[in-house]
């Protein structure tokens, strides 16, 4: 494992009690858990596989696609993004739907 991410905000960011308590306008400001995982990358890291637990975004995807990851597992849709598939088709990053 090279890196692990969550979905939050900017490290040592201080942050308002009162931000949590209305989650549709805090996650206008969070940054996704495959974005935070990437940047604790380094050049020097040979990434291949992502493990996600919802299907990447389409913001995300283009991430992704920037860190050279050609797998990616997940094992939910996200229905609200269909752009995402066909980011991770142009650039040849295979995606599968984990069953157990």
């Amino acid at each position: 494992m090279l890196s692990i991410g969550y979905n939050g905000v900017q490290s040592k960011q201080k942050i308002k009690d009162k931000f949590w308590s209305d989650r549709d306008e805090r996650r206008k400001y969070i940054i996704h858990a495959e974005t935070n995982a990437l940047s604790c990358l380094t050049r020097y890291d040979s990434p291949y596989l992502l493990a996600s637990t919802l299907l990447p975004c389409s913001s995300c995807a283009i991430n992704i696609a920037s860190y050279g990851i050609k797998e990616i597992i997940y094992l939910e849709e996200y229905e609200k993004d269909v752009l995402a598939k066909k980011i991770f088709k142009f650039y040849n990053i295979n995606i599968s739907k984990y069953e157990n």
